[in-house]
């Protein structure tokens, strides 16, 4: 026992683990902060506006991320290689020709949405002024998303996060305690103007400390474009991206377009507790995958095998803890959004038992990404996007916000299925828990 005790400790340790230790803080702040954030919003809106305006909040929020363009995680990579090599002049045409194609791609993508307002009727009437208006919030999400990838880029931690986890939250909160003591009315429409004028605050926050960063870093240097060689390893960055903005925000539109305003409202607490239930594994995540690449790369598989298995066994139980004291809390936790949420609480245990098989399943994304198997696991997304899509439509126009959120459960336990088969069976690793605990009790 006591070797993989100290295995997993030295897992921990060390300048990864500070940066994750402070990625982590912002996340929970973060989380924290919007939480509160949407039940003061719940309880001004009312459960039938509050769905309105998670309709139109979920489809800008497609479309900004599609408007990236793959550039905001390419960014990441991008900058961090030119600056190892010093190559100024390609670093400040990435910047430059990033910005201006995410600018581009905004306007398209709120154009594209009062489109789909206007002449393609994809939305009931009861929805089409808020998600008109909601087009002002593709241009602020795609410029976010791209900020934050620049600034993670030139390894500044807490001005890639803040702006968006925490900064926005908190102006939007605060504008909404200035309506709530004003005594005037909260519509949609005005929470979306409210939303709007938040992120943009929070965006240019953002853009001055990644100005400082550029002043501080980059020096002088003619911008060099290489647009093919952008777009092209841009571009599964965008497949990514496409498939894991639609699977976190179909089921809000799926609600939208089969069931009511009402059972759209009852699923957003119950979306914001899912990720909520993983915060074990994303801790984890930022020094395992540099870890276990370069002991993949070294062909250390048995390595690979007991420090993934230590991690399932660690991230398996905190997961357990917290699902068990979010579903004891559930119903308080729901109360807060008004009553009418309380109906949704028993809909939360499909989605707590679908989180706990994720992290029983062990990290098989970040196995198949670190032994560059990214292909892979856009294939199981892929797979999870369509049982939750099949599953969404068969269900939601009965069960409404329940049917999503059975969806939602389903979509994570076929993504999980079908990684971990893949890591067994191209890797040589099983990393799932019955393995992990059978090898952890196997005297040493």
């Amino acid at each position: 026992m006591i070797p993989g005790a100290a295995r997993l400790r030295a897992l921990f340790a060390g300048p990864i683990a500070r940066g994750a230790t402070l990625s982590l803080a912002i996340r929970l702040i973060g989380i924290a902060v919007s939480f509160l954030q949407a039940v003061v919003a719940a309880r001004l809106l009312g459960t039938e506006n509050y769905g309105i305006a998670a309709v139109a909040i979920a489809a800008a929020t497609m479309l900004g991320t599609l408007s990236t363009l793959g550039l905001g995680t390419l960014a990441v990579r991008e900058i961090a290689r030119q600056r190892a090599r010093g190559n100024w002049g390609a670093l400040r045409g990435f910047i430059g020709a990033s910005l201006g194609a995410v600018a581009v791609a905004g306007l398209t993508g709120a154009a594209l949405l009062v489109l789909s307002v206007l002449s393609l009727s994809l939305f009931a009437p009861v929805y089409r002024t808020a998600v008109a208006l909601g087009a002002v919030l593709v241009v602020v999400v795609a410029a976010i998303k791209l900020q934050r990838g620049m600034a993670q880029g030139f390894g500044r931690i807490l001005s890639s996060q803040a702006p968006d986890e925490v900064v926005r939250p908190v102006l939007l909160l605060v504008f909404l305690a200035i309506v709530a003591s004003s005594g005037a009315p909260l519509s949609p429409e005005r929470y979306l103007l409210l939303l709007a004028v938040a992120g943009g605050l929070a965006l240019a926050l953002g853009l001055v400390a990644l100005w400082r960063a550029i002043c501080a870093m980059v020096p002088p240097a003619l911008p060099q474009h290489e647009v093919r060689r952008w777009t092209g390893e841009a571009l599964p960055f965008l497949q990514i991206a496409a498939v894991t903005a639609a699977f976190s925000e179909a089921n809000t539109l799926l609600l939208g377009w089969l069931a009511d305003p009402r059972e759209a409202a009852l699923f957003q607490p119950l979306a914001r507790l899912s990720p909520l239930m993983t915060i074990a594994m994303q801790a984890v995540a930022m020094p395992f995958a540099p870890r276990v690449s370069a002991l993949l790369a070294t062909g250390e598989t048995a390595r690979v095998i007991a420090i993934s298995r230590q991690v399932t066994l660690t991230t398996t139980a905190a997961t357990l803890a917290l699902v068990a004291a979010i579903l004891a809390a559930a119903p308080t936790i729901l109360a807060a959004f008004g009553p009418e949420f309380v109906a949704a609480a028993p809909a939360l245990w499909w989605i707590a038992g679908a989180q706990c098989f994720n992290a029983a399943c062990g990290p098989v994304g970040l196995l198949l990404t670190m032994a560059n198997r990214a292909g892979m696991a856009l294939r199981a997304q892929v797979l999870a996007l369509l049982a939750m899509l099949l599953l969404g439509l068969a269900l939601i126009p009965g069960l409404g916000a329940e049917g999503a959120a059975i969806a939602l459960a389903a979509g994570i336990v076929t993504w999980n299925i079908a990684m971990l088969r893949w890591v067994r069976r191209d890797l040589g690793i099983d990393p799932a828990l019955p393995g992990a605990l059978i090898g952890w009790t196997r005297p040493r």
